[in-house]
């Protein structure tokens, strides 16, 4: 099964529940969170004047094609209350793809 593994990260609200939300929903909606990193505080970079990140790397399960993943991940953000103001600015989460592995089979002659 293709393995997809997801940044998920916010510096608003309360940042730890947000992570879960979106852990819960990306496992409902894309697919099975076999593995999670360790949550990480980090401070923001391209737009430095605004709180801390909390981030965390999920590895994720999914049948889904990648256009499918960014519709979900896209709808679970905005779900959650992500309101897109300016680039790098603050945010509730955000959840962007770092790596997909995929598998094709040809069909056998």
């Amino acid at each position: 099964m293709p393995k997809l593994y997801l940044l998920l990260g916010g510096n608003l609200g309360n940042r730890t529940l947000y992570l879960q939300q979106a852990r819960e929903s990306i496992n409902n909606k894309v697919g099975h969170v076999t593995q999670s990193s360790s949550i990480y505080e980090t401070a923001a970079w391209g737009k430095t004047d605004q709180p801390n990140f909390l981030n965390q790397v999920l590895e994720v399960e999914t049948d889904l094609l990648p256009e499918q993943v960014l519709q979900s991940i896209n709808a679970i953000e905005q779900k959650l209350g992500r309101v897109r103001l300016e680039h790098w600015g603050s945010r509730v989460i955000d959840i962007d793809i770092l790596f997909m592995m995929m598998w094709w089979c040809r069909p056998s002659a």
